[in-house]
């Protein structure tokens, strides 16, 4: 008979439903067959973001809320991301009024000359910055005050000036430390504001609660311009210590430090991602399949900090990566600040956007030779990387990959790379030394905050320096912009304080503004062009540094110690860009010198004789790379009757010999040769090389006649 649907379970949202498929006999009515199909989940349709467990932002500390969405068929949630609301900070009428308009928290304001602490807080395990600032100050010309802190709850880690320049530190491990600052030459220094910013670590096993930064100072140190001591109030400090609450992993409800409980989820321990599989044995992952890895998002945890949305969760200690898989996901192990351990196989193609941001424990990493693209912010924020090695065969490394990599001091760029996006070692404060690849075309952003950089090689290939592309890089001494850059950027040297010298090729049209702002101590430009092409070049606001360096006209300088003077040949002592005149070969010389040209492109070359003492005959041959240049033409010069061998020859033969006068003593041209650059011939320099038996160069009475000989080149651009 017909089939007939009995046992009718519904689908819902997340629960396939089910039926039975039957087939009676119309004669018997018995049963002749029965099949279960399963009708699938609908899926959750999601509603408005609603907010649940407000609670509200005080003046000192964040508030949060839930923002939950609910499937309108069956009520279910379907994601719930916790928000912070930013402290709204105290409101006063003025620097006089003493209570809060919000809180009515009442403060001290200080009339009279103080040195002041501010309060800070933190969880144990992070940084906190304490400034010790001046108000009311009626004139100083010399301090010393000294700040104490409990070294079991704070690690003083960094301290730096403010508005005193000098301003001097005892030990970092000294405790007080002590702040110094004298200038007696001037008169007495008025300035308010932040003397000095320290930087604490809270310790992991720091009490919970207050703990006090003090401040002291002997009055016998504090004086003004007349040595006359001034007398300052000074207000203490707390930094408030809050737990940075630490579990052994994703399961974990028991606080290690402060015993508080929370709420876990039941954590999976294997499942599907993309066209792979996971497994988690503890806190070791193990990505296996083939082909690419699913892409995630990024969301906060409950101390706030970016982590994955992976199903593993962040408190992954090693990840293992099978063969077979080619993509790792975007996001995958975001915030995996426990991550110390990650082996990659080879067959592996891409880094997901975000995949290692922010895995802080992450030391070192070897990437496979099958990787091609390294994508945005791949390892930002590793802040304890201290190597990479860069396989030969990526092809992109794109935004900011590995931006505030701090323990980073070196890299290489290998010659595969042809796209290297903006800021992708910005903010690396170890870096010293970078090698970039040739055929990157543009630098945008590329060592913004690198302030110990000391050096690195702009590619010739490079066409345009972006905005902040060395910005902040402090111990940058010089630097040599290549000869295709036409723009350099917005702040791309801004606070170059060390730079003192920097060489610009006259391709450069446009200087942006504050280019070279704070760049206080450039003392030499070193420019390619001539006074009359500087004058065309647009220099924006904001580059005074720049603007009053001494410029040196049609330079020929590369860096602080290399010149590339350009001569017609090896015999030519005059440099034709900037006139300086060099030693050379004083002896009978044949000389070739050297041309410039672009692919497609005829050059004219010449062949001369210089400090000739007196011939009747002369034999030389011509070689160069019949891959690169074809000759066109080639005609005589100076000596009447020179001859040549076919166009087709290489090398090609130049002949000349006049037995019946005496010795030629003529110096000049002997040949003048034509040569065409091949189509798709890659820029670069090829040789043009003089060879010559000397048995073929003789005077009047048949005595051999010795020559040197200089090469030439044609230069391809």
């Amino acid at each position: 008979g017909n089939v007939v649907q009995e046992n009718v379970v519904s689908a819902t949202c997340t629960v396939d439903g089910r039926y039975d498929e039957v087939v009676y006999c119309t004669a018997c009515g018995g049963e002749i067959s029965r099949v279960t199909k399963v009708i699938p989940a609908l899926g959750h349709t999601a509603g408005n973001v609603v907010q649940e467990n407000v609670v509200s932002a005080t003046c000192t500390v964040d508030g949060r809320d839930d923002e939950v969405v609910y499937c309108t068929a069956c009520g279910g949630e379907i994601s719930r991301v916790v928000k912070a609301i930013p402290a709204l900070g105290h409101v006063y009428d003025n620097d006089h009024d003493t209570t809060c308009n919000n809180c009515g928290e009442e403060r001290v304001v200080m009339g009279d000359p103080t040195f002041y602490l501010n309060a800070a807080s933190g969880k144990t395990g992070e940084t906190v910055e304490v400034t010790l600032s001046v108000k009311n100050n009626p004139g100083i010309v010399s301090l010393m005050v000294e700040i104490g802190y409990d070294a079991r709850a704070l690690e003083l880690v960094n301290i730096e000036g403010g508005i005193f320049s000098g301003t001097a530190f005892g030990p970092l491990t000294k405790n007080p430390i002590a702040v110094n600052w004298f200038d007696t030459i001037k008169p007495n220094n008025t300035s308010n504001g932040v003397v000095a910013t320290l930087t604490f670590k809270i310790k992991e096993d720091a009490p919970l609660g207050e703990t006090a930064v003090t401040l002291s100072y002997d009055e016998e140190n504090v004086y003004d311009f007349d040595f006359e001591n001034v007398y300052f109030d000074t207000v203490d400090s707390v930094v408030m210590i809050e737990c940075g609450h630490t579990y052994d992993n994703d399961s974990d409800t028991t606080c290690n430090n402060c015993g508080a409980v929370r709420e876990v989820e039941n954590v999976t321990t294997s499942g599907t991602t993309g066209d792979c599989t996971w497994t988690l044995d503890g806190t070791k992952l193990t990505i296996s399949g083939s082909g690419a890895m699913g892409n995630y998002f990024t969301q906060y945890d409950e101390d706030y900090y970016s982590v994955t949305t992976a199903p593993w969760g962040a408190s992954i200690t090693e990840v293992v990566i099978e063969k077979g898989v080619t993509h790792l996901g975007d996001y995958a192990f975001e915030g995996c600040k426990n991550l110390s351990s990650v082996t990659l196989p080879e067959g592996l193609v891409t880094l997901g956007s975000d995949v290692f941001s922010h895995c802080t424990s992450l030391t070192s990493i070897v990437l496979p030779d099958s990787l091609t693209t390294i994508d945005r912010h791949a390892f930002a924020g590793c802040v304890n990387l201290t190597s990479i090695d860069i396989p030969d065969g990526v092809t992109k490394i794109d935004f900011g990959a590995f931006m505030s990599c701090s323990k980073l001091t070196s890299i290489v760029v290998p010659d595969s790379v042809t796209h290297i996006n903006w800021y992708v070692f910005a903010y690396c404060a170890n870096l010293t030394s970078v090698v970039l690849p040739e055929g990157i075309t543009d630098i945008g952003g590329l060592f913004e905050g690198c302030r110990n950089l000391t050096s690195v090689n702009i590619p010739d290939s490079v066409t345009f320096i972006g905005d902040g592309s060395f910005a902040d890089c402090r111990s940058l001494v010089a630097i040599t912009i290549p000869d295709k850059v036409d723009f350099i950027g917005m702040t791309a040297f801004w606070n170059c304080n060390s730079l003192t010298s920097i060489n610009i090729p006259d391709s450069v049209t446009f200087i942006s503004d504050s280019a070279f702002y704070g760049c206080t101590n450039l003392l030499d430009v070193y420019y390619e062009g001539s006074e009359e092409e500087r004058a065309l070049v647009s220099i924006g606001e904001g580059n005074a540094p720049l603007i009053s360096a001494t410029w040196h006209y049609n330079s020929c300088m590369k860096n602080a110690e290399t010149y590339e003077h350009t001569y017609d040949n090896d015999a030519d002592a005059t440099c034709n860009n900037c006139g300086a005149v060099r030693e050379v070969i004083s002896g009978p010389t044949f000389c070739l010198d050297t041309v410039k040209g672009g692919a497609g492109d005829t050059v004219v070359m010449t062949l001369s004789v210089k400090n000739n003492p007196g011939i009747v005959s002369l034999k030389v041959d011509v070689g160069y790379d019949a891959n690169v240049l074809e000759l066109v033409s080639i005609k005589g010069g100076i000596l009447s009757g020179t001859s040549f061998g076919p166009t087709t020859s290489n090398p090609i033969a130049v002949n000349w010999f006049d037995t019946l006068n005496p010795d030629n003593t003529s110096n000049g041209t002997l040949a003048t040769i034509t040569f065409k650059i091949k189509e798709g011939t890659s820029a670069g320099k090829t040789a043009v090389t003089l060879s010559y038996d000397e048995e073929n160069v003789y005077d009047f009475y048949f005595e051999n006649v010795y020559f040197d000989v200089a090469n030439g080149a044609v230069e391809i651009v």
